[in-house]
This record gives structure tokens, sequence and C-alpha cells, in this order.
């Protein structure tokens, strides 16, 4: 369903008068579906549809339909917010304005806005007219408008792209329409004025320094992404019919019956934009011209019937707009429960800065991160979540140093930002990084860069990403997914520069993520969040604590091993291209204001042995070589360096199985817990938390030969430091 169902009665809702000229007959032209584009299935395409049954009675028949996918989120915000749900839509083609609700039922979905389709769906075949032609359009049949829609099969004929992600370095600039609404006797908290104040730095209370949309977007983006007050405008409240019955702006042969104020579905949702539109081509034609619109945002009073507290195309295809739907409550924020997110940062951030919070704490007002999080769904990025160091449990919005997660701006520095992680940036394109490939990494051979700090960058060379495995084919034959891990390094600059609201925790220091997005300017498949797993700083290891799901480390050296984020139970492919890769030393060597130095050594054996013990290299990443590295103490003690049987191979390691559903009376027994496919090996655990990190190595002495064999018993190897 596009929204949730209304779970208690609204308050009595009077109809209102409305203002607005009366809804025009004459049709506008249906969003051009998407053409010439090659073609992407899902992960195993559909068979073409067989012929219909003859309608008879109460019969379900298949219908075939074509047209374009749109995914539109819908979400809270901040701390205990429940995971955003998705809901897939179409634009069928030639069809009415109003997209068809679609039901693909349980399972992934990888259908991405712009994807252009063919569909069979079932409906009653009462609603079939008579006739043997399987490919129609929906308005041919007598479903009610917004009717959901099952698909059984489904064909990609051409593949989505997005419109507003940095390509090359050339900058893009939004047009945006804000569109405010009041109905039903509700209005929204915050004025016009307040909107504009917010969005535009002329408006602003200081025009050169005060945060603001626009000022955001250009200093976040490095002025490549930008929402110039030129190409923007924001309208007044305008009163809108509570409930009634309006035409479709494609189809006004087609009735949609709406009722705001105790409903929240496809009617409900599509009748905003429809007046929308009907105001920006009629009252406000000389103010808005909407076929050159990027970006339309609908300001919105509280809604009962409406689960959700913003609503967004995630993405968008070319030569259409794309659709926020936000609900401005009175003292709402982040939290989605009557908090902001600035109570969450005195959480969770900094935990004695009450005073400094109250006066950022004030209703009628925009949240300026959440409205940035929402226009960067628009061009097609998800979530920052934070990886809990089981490898597997996410924090929903869990990443508080960037706005698509939530962008804890420290209350005691006036005029701070937050800006995106360096994932983030690399997919939206306004940041390029440097790249490797973890398989054509030489084992035992330690390599270093120096990363400037992000908000240092400009965003050239602004991170490191080093490519662990591609998951899926997509049909242009770019990744479905690629799994990667992204070092990067930030640092306040001054307010309001680029992060100059970082949080004292996170200031100067580096940061781990693993983010399975592609380098192709589309969205990537649902859900494809960057994950948050740890901190890197120079002092000795630490952790932040107060955090939702527990502290979070901070560690001078991170032992990251892929297999240990790989479900081998659902995923035995992954398994076997992640275990043979190895691990990844990942240590800071030095920082300062300026960026920082990291050192990155992949390995495979997790101690040097026989051979190893001569050949030069640093085989097990711990800073210790051949003669130097107690490992081979025994092998230099006996002259021995003859290669033994490797060990047992380190164990697969699936997810803990959660824990079963609360019955009312269960209609089967919960699964049991996954079965793990190997016992474990000797330690150390190939698990996320890493070890503590190694010591520095000695100064290496002058290399000598190795010793003949002895026959006479040697001392016992003095034991292993490994820091």
């Amino acid at each position: 369903m596009l929204c949730l169902e209304l779970t208690g009665e609204p308050p009595a809702a009077p109809e209102q008068a409305s203002g607005l000229p009366s809804p025009s007959p004459s049709p506008s032209p249906s969003p051009s579906p998407s053409t010439g584009r090659s073609p992407r299935p899902r992960k195993s395409p559909s068979p073409s549809p067989g012929p219909s049954p003859s309608p008879s009675g109460g019969d379900i028949v298949n219908v075939t339909i074509t047209g374009t996918i749109s995914v539109l989120m819908g979400h809270r915000y901040g701390d205990g917010a429940e995971r955003e749900t998705g809901n897939w839509t179409l634009q069928e083609d030639a069809g009415p304005a109003m997209p068809l609700t679609l039901d693909f039922g349980e399972g992934e979905n990888t259908l991405v806005t712009g994807d252009a389709v063919q569909l069979q769906v079932q409906v009653p075949a009462s609603a079939v007219p008579p006739g043997t032609r399987r490919l129609r359009r929906l308005s041919e049949l007598t479903l009610p408008p917004g009717t959901s829609l099952p698909v059984v099969a489904t064909r990609i004929t051409g593949s989505g792209k997005g419109k507003d992600f940095i390509v090359g370095r050339k900058p893009v600039n939004l047009t945006t329409a804000i569109f405010s609404f009041s109905f039903c006797g509700w209005k929204p908290a915050v004025a016009p004025d307040v909107v504009r104040s917010r969005f535009f730095n002329r408006y602003a209370a200081d025009p050169l320094r005060t945060v603001t949309v626009e000022r955001t977007f250009n200093t976040c983006t490095w002025g490549l992404l930008r929402a110039p007050e030129a190409l923007s405008v924001v309208l007044p409240t305008e009163e809108i019919p509570c409930s009634g019955t309006r035409p479709d702006d494609n189809k006004p042969t087609v009735q949609i019956k709406y009722n705001l104020s105790r409903a929240c579905e496809n009617p409900e949702v599509d009748t905003l934009r429809y007046y929308a539109k009907l105001l920006a081509s009629t009252k406000y034609k000389d103010r808005v011209n909407w076929s050159s619109l990027k970006r339309v945002i609908m300001i919105l009073p509280n809604m009962p019937p409406c689960g959700w507290a913003g609503l967004g195309n995630t993405g968008c295809a070319p030569n259409t707009q794309c659709n926020s739907w936000l609900q401005a409550r009175r003292g709402r924020g982040r939290g989605g429960k009557g908090t902001t997110h600035t109570a969450g940062a005195q959480r969770s951030c900094c935990p004695d800065a009450g005073e400094a919070l109250k006066g950022l704490l004030a209703p009628d007002d925009i949240n300026i991160p959440v409205m940035f999080q929402e226009m960067m769904h628009n061009t097609g990025l998800y979530h920052s979540e934070r990886l809990l160091v089981d490898g597997f449990t996410a924090v929903p919005y869990g990443e508080l140093t960037d706005p698509m997660g939530e962008a804890a701006n420290d209350p005691a520095i006036p005029n701070g930002l937050i800006c995106s992680n360096a994932a983030q940036a690399w997919k939206a394109g306004w940041a390029t990084p440097i790249e490797r490939n973890m398989a054509d990494m030489v084992p035992g051979q330690a390599a270093e860069w120096a990363l400037p700090a992000l908000g240092l960058s400009g965003g050239l060379e602004a991170m490191l990403r080093i490519v662990l495995y591609s998951d899926g084919r997509a049909y242009d034959g770019n990744p479905l997914r690629q799994r990667a891990v992204f070092v990067s390094y930030r640092a306040r600059t001054p307010a309001p520069g680029y992060d100059s609201g970082l949080p004292a925790q996170y200031h100067q220091r580096g940061y781990l993520h693993q983010f399975e997005g592609v380098a192709v300017p589309r969205t990537d498949p649902w859900l494809t969040p960057t994950h948050l797993l740890g901190l890197l700083d120079t002092a000795p290891d630490t952790a932040i604590p107060g955090l939702e799901g527990g502290p979070m480390p901070v560690r001078r050296t991170w032992i990251y091993n892929p297999l240990s984020y790989v479900n081998a139970t659902a995923r035995p492919d992954l398994a076997r291209v992640a275990g043979p890769l190895g691990s990844l030393n990942i240590t800071i060597k030095s920082k300062d204001a300026n960026g920082m130095t990291v050192s990155v050594c992949r390995f495979v054996d997790t101690r040097e042995s026989g051979s190893q013990c001569i050949d030069g290299q640093d085989n097990d990443c711990d800073g210790l070589a051949d003669e130097n590295d107690p490992d081979c103490a025994d092998e230099w003690a006996s002259g021995d360096f003859s290669d033994k049987p490797s060990p047992p191979p380190q164990r697969i390691r699936s997810p803990p199985p959660s824990p079963p559903p609360t019955p009312p009376p269960p209609k089967s027994k919960p699964p049991p817990p996954p079965v793990r496919s190997r016992p474990p090996p000797p330690p150390p655990s190939p698990s996320p938390p890493s070890p503590s990190p190694p010591s520095p190595p000695p100064p290496s002495p002058k290399k000598r030969s190795p010793p003949p064999a002895r026959t006479s018993s040697p001392p016992p190897p003095p034991p292993k430091k490994r820091g």
C-alpha cells in the first residue's frame, strides 16, 4: 500500500470552501516512457505472459500492461524510527496521470525508478470488457481508481536512469517549486515566509553565514548540485477541498474520489500532486513553468491517516518531476514522535548541551537536514545507516554525521553544517575516489595513502574505495550491486563550511564504510544504504557511548574480513567469492587538521610459517616479517622452512536467527536457526571486531641467511607480540 491505513478515528473535519480555479478538462501529456535503453531484468526474468482465460463470474484474469516504474519511499526519522517502506507504482503508457499501485508480494524487488516494463497483473474478470486482447490499458477496465494490482509476471524493456546525478563533474541546477496546502481545517505548522528563509540565503537571518538549503547544497557538493533561488519559488499556502471527486489530469473522463480526512492511499496522495499542478498552470502560471520543474515539494499539515512523516520519489526518470510530500508538524523533528533531531543529538552526541539546545527546539520551523535528505532521495540516494559489530544488524538512520542518516550538529557551534559521508558523495557523483580492487592487492604488501579531510578535498581523490566483489549484472553491463569498503577522513572547517558542525567525537577521525552502490547514474536497487562500521584514530582504542545499538568502536587498526559480512546461508555464492579475498589491515598512521595517512595491507594467512618466513614479506600484515616475526621462531631455530599442511579454512558465518514472531496462534513453527557450515577455526576469529593494533615493528636487523638444521632441541620461542 502507498500509505499506512488509518488506525484511529481522526478529528471531525468540516468540508472547506476552496478558492481554487475549476479543474481544467483538457488533458496534459503524460510522462514519456523510457525508450532506447538497454533492458535490465530482475534476478529471474519472468516468462512471457500466456493467454488470459475467458472472463466469467468471479474469476481472476491476467491483463498485460506497459509503463514506467516509479518507487516511492515513506518513512519517519531519527532514533527508534522504523525502517523505511517502499511503494512501487506504474505510470501507464498513454494512461492516466495517477500512477497505478503495484503489489509484487514478498521477496526482493530490484526494479528501480525509470525502468520501462511490461507487467502481467491480476484483475477481477468482471472488470474486463468483452474481447480477447491481452495487452490493454487499465483505463479500459472498470476498476476503481487506486486499486492495488497484484503482479504475476515482469519483463523489463528499458533500464532506468537518474537525471540529477553528477556526471563528469558537470554542475546541475535544481528547479524547485514549494507548495503549502491546508485542508479539512488543518494547516501546516510552517508558514511560507519561514520556508523561504530556510531555503534561500537572501532571506536568512545572516545571508552570509546562516545555514540554508541553498547553502547546504552549494557547500556539501562543492557547487556541483545547486538549488539556487533564481530557479525556485515558494508559493503561499492554498486551501484545497478536503474530499470530493476530481478528474485525472491526463484522462478527464476518469473521476477520482478522495478523502484527505480519512484516508492516505494513492488517490489522496496523487490528489495533492494534482492540485499543485493545477495551481502552477492557472493561478501561478506566471511564476511556475511546470514542465521545466525538477522538484515539487508539498508541505502539508499533520494528516492523522498517514503513517509517514515524509514520502517521496526514490530517484526520478528523465523528463519527469520528482515529488516530495512532507508533514510539517508543530514541534516535530527527526524523531517523528513529537521530538526533534537535536534532541537525539543531546542523547548521542553532546550530553552536556541541554541549555544550548533550547533555542533549537522551537516549533514552526523547517529541519534543513531533513529537507536535504528528502531532496537527495529524489536524486536517488538511500539512508545512511550504522552497521553493528556483528556484521549484520543495521541501525536505521544510524549515522549521526550525514544528513541521509541523522545529522546531529554540535549545538555549541553557531551555523554549523554537517555534509555527506564519503560513500554518499561518491554515489551522487560529486566526489571521486582513489580506487583499488582487493583481489588485485598483493598479500603482505602494505600501501600508504594520504587522504585529505573531505571538506578540503574539493571532491577530488577524496577517499579510498576498495572494491570487494560484484553482485548480479544489469542489462546495461554494469553490476547490479558492488560491495566496496570506503576509507575517508573528516574534520571541521570554519562555519558555515563543510563539516563545520561535527561533534567533537567525530572531528579529525577516519571513517570506515561499507556500501554496495554502483558507479552508474541511476538509483540502486531497494534497499542500498551506506553502512558506517566505525572510526579510526591515532589515540588508544575507545568507543563512542550512548548510541542506539550500543557504543561505536574507535580504533587505530581495523581488521576487515569480507566473509564476516556475508550471510552464507542465504548467499553461498557470495561466500565463495568473499572467502578467498582474505582480510584487510587498515591502520591510521598520522593525522592533523588537513588529513590523515592510512596504511592498508591485505592478508590471507593469519600467521607466517614455513617458506613465508624467508620470502621477505609481511604475509600476515602484523608489521613483522620473516626472522623478526615471532611466528617464525621455530623455523629459524630449526632451519626447517618447509611448508606444513594448511589449517582448516575459516568458517563461513551466518547472522543470528531472528526471534520467532509472537504467537497468536502460530500457523507454523518458527524456523530453526541457520546451520553453521563449519566449526570455528583456531583463533584469531574472522569476526568484525578488530584485534588490538600491531606493535610497531622493531628495527630490522641485517638480513641473514637461514641457519642449518640443528639436531638438539631448540629453546622455546618467545611469545608473539601482536599489539
